[in-house]
């Protein structure tokens, strides 16, 4: 299911433009400093600690790049792991790391199969008795 079978277009874009935001603003943390340095090479702002900040002119370029690509036959792959630590994950409004409830986690299960080239295709759980040994 892509985002705008049930997103009008004006939501998509405000989605698209506010990725776009985090990714110039915030950008991710990468700890592999081949990775950074790569990162770096083709536009990636890479600071002292690590985090690599994309400018929107590159992102852009790099998804009109994609879209003129021909689809390859068994092309790599790349695979994402995500997990939850001690049922808490990190806000993307407040910043916060907050409690996971049921609703919470379905939504983000549910956006993620929405994505295009996304999806769950695991999802492992552990539980703890109450009183057993930690």
């Amino acid at each position: 299911m892509r985002l705008s079978s049930f997103l009008s277009g004006s939501q998509v874009e405000t989605i698209h433009r506010n990725a776009l935001r985090v990714l110039a603003e915030v950008g991710v943390l990468v700890e592999h400093e081949e990775v950074a340095k790569r990162l770096r090479s083709v536009g990636g702002e890479v600071d002292e600690s690590g985090r690599v900040r994309f400018p929107s002119t590159l992102v852009e370029r790099a998804l009109q790049d994609r879209t003129k690509e021909a689809p390859v036959e068994n092309h790599p792959k790349v695979s994402v792991f995500s997990g939850i630590y001690q049922c808490q994950y990190l806000d993307p409004i407040s910043g916060a790391y907050l409690p996971f409830d049921r609703d919470k986690l379905a939504f983000y299960l549910a956006l993620a199969a929405s994505l295009p080239g996304m999806g769950v295709r695991a999802i492992r759980c552990r539980t703890r008795r109450r009183g057993a040994a930690q």
